[in-house]
């Protein structure tokens, strides 16, 4: 065992003073001079070659020190797919919708019983995702007016884009306030709608009942009135040419057999198809009065060469389901075309209803294009 340095230290000092306490003094010596400075020379040497003893390994009253590769605790970031705005992620879905605008009948519109009409609303796309052709308009709740529920997309409507979606109705028979309520739907069968939480509704609402024929223009008033065919309700205007059932649209610029365009706005119509075919518009009944005439140009449209059919003016009498003849005559593709003038005074003092009717004349519509040009009411 390793004695500690002061032991060796005091045995040494001891045995130098016993020897100085022993020995016989020399003569003319200084012997404390000369001990002290050997004493001095062996601790030197004891010290140089004594071990050196390493601290204790718990040293007091010392912090302990984080190691430097560990870097001290800082907050969690949040992960980018997290906005740190408070957003809620449902800002941006996939598929969401926003209304635009009533294209076509606003709110409370007044139609008449069992009128064919086309509603069209004005959506934007205010999701991430395309709807394709395999998304459709889907009814949702309340009154549908239309056989059909569902009409896919005709098509793509793209992040952002703005589209207009039109459902072909007809009115209720009984008079009445009426809403349907619609909404979008995607390819995996889930519907979607406007507002925050992208599930409400769009809607139609209309009032069904009778009303007076205001404007004598019956171009201005054609969807006012009641459109129908063989086949059943014509919507007005119709969404497409449709030989087969009958079609009703309306053109400011019409280009008459012979190609000679004319200035003033006619109404086209196409007939159903099949014998007895017809196209028939009942317009809302008017006060009629000595002096008050039906005017019109009548014929085919440009480029349908085998335009073969009958046009025919009928009234009833208002709350009367009777229908009474007043003029008929027939037009075919020949360059030529037939001006209208009809005399109504004759129902003085009567609410009436007139019924403007183009029948097809061989069983076939499939060229009966036809038009009435600026048909009016007047003095």
């Amino acid at each position: 065992m390793r004695k500690p340095v002061w032991l060796i230290l005091f045995l040494m000092l001891a045995l130098a003073a016993c020897q100085a306490a022993t020995a016989s003094p020399t003569p003319g010596v200084d012997v404390a001079g000369t001990d002290a400075r050997a004493t001095a020379a062996a601790l030197e040497t004891l010290l140089a070659a004594a071990p050196v003893i390493p601290p204790t390994e718990t040293l007091q009253d010392t912090p302990t020190l984080r190691p430097s590769s560990t870097p001290l605790p800082s907050s969690t970031p949040l992960p980018s797919s997290t906005p740190v705005t408070g957003t809620p992620t449902s800002s941006i879905v996939c598929d969401e919708a926003d209304f635009v605008a009533d294209v076509t009948i606003p709110d409370n519109t007044v139609i008449a019983p069992e009128a064919g009409f086309v509603k069209t609303w004005r959506i934007k796309n205010t999701g991430t995702c395309t709807w394709n052709t395999n998304y459709a308009l889907v009814f949702s709740a309340g009154t549908s007016m239309t056989a059909t529920l569902e009409y896919k997309l005709a098509k793509n409507v793209l992040p952002g884009e703005v589209t207009e979606i039109s459902v072909s109705m007809v009115a209720l028979k009984n008079p009445g306030n009426y809403i349907g309520w619609w909404k979008l739907r995607n390819a995996a069968g889930q519907q979607f709608g406007t507002g925050p939480a992208h599930d409400k509704a769009f809607w139609v609402r209309i009032n069904v009942g009778s009303f007076e024929l205001e404007n004598p223009d019956l171009i201005a008033s054609y969807c006012e009135a009641v459109w129908k065919s063989s086949t059943g309700s014509v919507y007005c205007p119709s969404p497409k040419v449709d030989f087969y059932n009958g079609t009703v649209t309306y053109t400011n610029a019409p280009v008459l057999e012979g190609g000679y365009k004319d200035n003033e706005p006619a109404l086209i119509v196409i007939p159903s198809d099949g014998p007895g075919g017809y196209i028939a518009a009942t317009f809302p009944p008017f006060k009629l009065h000595t002096g008050i005439h039906l005017k019109a140009r009548t014929g085919c449209t440009n480029d349908v060469p085998k335009c073969s059919v009958s046009f025919r003016v009928k009234y009833k009498l208002e709350g009367s389901s009777d229908e009474s003849n007043i003029k008929q005559w027939d037009e075919v593709y020949d360059g030529n075309t037939t001006a209208v003038d009809i005399d109504l005074s004759f129902l003085n003092g009567q609410r009436v209803q007139l019924i403007l009717i183009v029948e097809n004349k061989d069983g076939s519509s499939k060229d009966d294009i036809a038009f009435w040009l600026a048909p009016r009411i007047t003095n």
